[in-house]
């Protein structure tokens, strides 16, 4: 690709033979390194690999179809090239690592073209450069991750060689210019190194059409994708930068060489030995032949160094921020023994000790490399297996329990995302937008946690003790663990209502069983399952048991995922269980209550659905919170949209709460309307006062001792409490389970406010 047509070493074709054969063992090379780790793929690999999956699917960037627009992955292009393989029929999996072998191997052929570059000629020495990048650990395990770190690479190697080929050869097509903003394309410090490319760009080709030619072909695909980001996730950068700023860089780590960022970078290359190769690196920036091009490279380097150090890093091995420094450190390196070797005074013994110098090199870098290598295969943070199991945990659990619309909240995005088929919330902040932004302010977090979105599961273990979500007397009221055996399912939680019921009269109960503290207030006998609700009357209440007449192994209920050291006083339990077949049936403790066929008992009560003509009514009158509040669970875009406006209007008028609930209203009927999320998270802070956690622990314990007590002093203290909170579905339950009416004229009109809040008519 690069060099002359000439060659100024002796033997000419066999030395162009050679060169050749070099760079082809250097590939197949790296091709055996990557395989080492074909069984590696890290969990936020997963994260990329569903966004590809939705966008092949035709579900739109997104990580859960039909879910929020988030930008939780930070791999435009990469994403782009796994979704184009998806579309093909291939499986998300072996298309990373095809890819990622595939382009790993390129950029360890480009460090032998970008050393030939330098020099502006080739030589063997060229393979010797593609070897030694072949041998280095984090280039292949990086590359067989998932991740785009091997596009990446190949990206920067191949621009590097291509700058100097056509400030070389003018004439040459303006490649560099793509690949450079294929580099910007790829990852957000991308743009460093696309930066760096444009003003190396300058030491070339200064004719004004080629610069501007150029300066199209890098600048124009990366304006168009930094417009269509902020239409569609309504902000300019990835959540993932929102994420990283939290803790703002300080000057001083540029140069303090115990910054965290440096200790990073400096980790690395002590592990690998690395300081030989940078000093001969720097030896070649002193070589007064062709010192632009060397300096060039440079340029790409420092733009490569600048992130990691800016990042201050990140959690996982073999220094992935760092990665792509390496080949260009190895050009160097290798171009700094041949600048060694012109010290020689006999020409003829020139190549000879360059050659000597760089197997040196060799002999010191890749034992250790290989031994690295050795150690870290079947060693791998985070891998997206372990996350899966604990994703599948999530799936299965839900499906049991015919949970309609489950949610999680987890710390590793990836593996969950991907198997899990369900919303998230990312206590990792990756995927999540509030959390990005507001996921340091304690009392943000709380809101958003238990007051929006309260999810299903909660996976609370290590690191994410630090948030400090199990200290909250809300986690301790909603949520029990959920005992699922195996590595992965450490720390699992999962909220109490998916095993409880609401709704449902507790005055008349079909029996009681003192001894256990159990009250059977309902029973459903079908022909393939058994329905029982159980009010929960004390805290030493002890399991029943069902019983066949013809003594079948009597099924106890309290076993499984909720066990009654979970239960809570005044809960009502919803047990579901096989129906033994062609036998008649008996609930037992220390005695026995017969259940007969079909429906006995208090039932569950349903809250109606408006009627056609109150919907009418209410959109005529924009009663839009009210239709918000109807449709919260279904959708409603044209609803959405109106909500978004009016919340606008809200806003310019300085009434900032009820924009803050009409931004997140939108939001949940219309998930496409990012700038609701955006501008709900703008308010967020400013509305503290507004917050509803508290309100809602409340009205938890309020509805736990009407179930206790079903009398007009708590059913009272009830409509109170869910007035209070915004949640009138709890009062119109309560009243349509029991009848019971309100005591005052004012908790009358509390309730009859409720009824209308859900668009239906008061019920007398």
């Amino acid at each position: 690709m690069t060099g002359t047509a000439t060659s100024q070493e002796p033997g000419h074709f066999s030395a162009a033979r050679v060169r050749t054969a070099l760079l082809v063992i250097a590939g197949a090379a790296m091709l055996v390194h990557c395989w080492c780790f074909r069984g590696f793929v890290v969990d936020d690999a997963a994260i990329s690999y569903t966004y590809a999956r939705n966008l092949a699917h035709g579900h739109g960037l997104v990580l859960f179809p039909g879910g929020e627009r988030v930008e939780a992955y930070s791999n435009f292009l990469w994403v782009a090239l796994l979704g184009f393989g998806v579309r093909l029929g291939l499986d998300v999996f072996l298309v990373a690592k095809l890819f990622g072998a595939a382009l790993g191997t390129a950029a360890v052929i480009g460090v032998g073209e970008l050393t030939s570059a330098l020099r502006g000629r080739r030589s063997i020495l060229d393979g010797a450069a593609a070897l030694l990048a072949a041998s280095l650990t984090p280039i292949a395990y990086w590359s067989m991750s998932g991740l785009e770190g091997p596009l990446y690479l190949a990206l920067i190697v191949w621009c590097a060689a291509r700058l100097i080929l056509e400030r070389d050869h003018p004439d040459r097509r303006p490649l560099s210019g793509w690949l450079a903003a294929g580099i910007a394309l790829t990852r957000p410090d991308g743009w460093l190194v696309a930066g760096a490319a444009c003003l190396v760009r300058l030491a070339g080709d200064r004719r004004a059409r080629s610069l501007v030619k150029w300066y199209a072909i890098a600048i124009l695909p990366v304006l168009v994708h930094l417009g269509w980001r902020y239409e569609y996730y309504a902000y300019p950068f990835p959540n993932t930068f929102y994420v990283k700023v939290k803790n703002p860089f300080q000057a001083h780590e540029l140069i303090d060489l115990h910054a965290k960022g440096w200790r990073y970078i400096l980790g690395l290359f002590d592990r690998y030995h690395l300081a030989p190769a940078a000093a001969l690196a720097a030896l070649s920036l002193f070589r007064l032949r062709r010192l632009i091009p060397r300096w060039s490279v440079l340029a790409l380097l420092a733009a490569v160094l600048f992130f990691p150090i800016y990042s201050r890093g990140d959690w996982m091995s073999e220094g992935r921020f760092v990665v792509a420094a390496l080949p260009l450190v190895i050009a160097l390196a290798v171009d700094g023994c041949e600048r060694l070797a012109a010290l020689v005074p006999r020409p003829q013994l020139s190549l000879g000790f360059a050659w000597g110098l760089t197997l040196l090199l060799a002999f010191h870098l890749m034992p250790t490399a290989l031994a690295n290598t050795r150690d870290r295969i079947g060693h791998y943070p985070v891998p997206v297996s372990y996350v899966a199991i604990r994703a599948h945990t999530y799936a299965r659990v839900a499906a049991a329990l015919a949970i309609a619309q489950p949610s999680a909240l987890d710390g590793d995005l990836g593996g969950t995302s991907y198997y899990a088929g369900m919303p998230m919330v990312d206590l990792g902040a990756l995927g999540d937008v509030t959390m990005a932004h507001h996921g340091l302010d304690p009392a943000a977090q709380r809101e958003y946690v238990f007051g929006e979105r309260r999810p299903t599961f909660m996976r609370i273990v290590g690191f994410w003790r630090n948030a400090h979500l199990q200290d909250y007397p809300e986690f301790k009221d909603r949520y029990s663990p959920l005992r699922v055996p195996g590595a992965g399912n450490e720390g699992l939680s999962i909220v109490r209502s998916a095993f409880t019921a609401d709704g449902i009269d507790t005055r008349n109960p079909l029996a009681r069983f003192e001894p256990e503290a159990l009250a059977l207030l309902g029973a459903k006998v079908q022909q393939g399952t058994v329905e029982l609700w159980l009010l929960v009357e004390s805290a030493k209440a002890k399991p029943l048991a069902l019983h066949t007449a013809a003594g079948d192994k009597p099924i106890a209920i309290g076993d499984g995922y909720y066990t009654p050291a979970d239960w809570q006083v005044g809960e009502v339990l919803h047990a579901r269980l096989p129906r033994p077949a062609g036998a008649s049936l008996a609930l037992c403790g220390q005695t026995c209550f017969p259940l007969a066929e079909g429906a006995s008992g208090a039932q569950p009560v349903a809250i109606p659905e408006p009627s056609p003509e109150a919907r009418a009514r209410l959109l005529s009158d924009h009663a839009w919170t009210i239709l918000a509040r109807i449709d919260a669970d279904r959708g409603n875009p044209t609803l959405g949209r109106a909500l978004l406006q009016r919340g606008l209007d809200e806003r310019r008028a300085g009434e900032l709460a009820p924009a803050f609930r009409d931004f997140l209203a939108a939001v949940r009927l219309d998930p496409r309307l990012s700038f609701a999320r955006r501008d709900a998270e703008e308010l967020r802070l400013l509305v503290k006062d507004a917050y509803d956690y508290r309100a809602q622990v409340a009205l938890d314990h309020a509805i736990l001792d009407f179930h206790l007590h079903p009398d007009p002093p708590h059913f009272d203290a009830l409509v109170a409490a869910a007035k209070r909170a915004g949640a009138p579905r709890a009062a119109v339950r309560a009243h349509l389970a029991t009848g019971l009416r309100p005591s005052s004229s004012a908790l009358a009109s509390d309730l009859a406010a409720a009824y209308h809040d859900l668009g239906l008519a008061p019920r007398q």
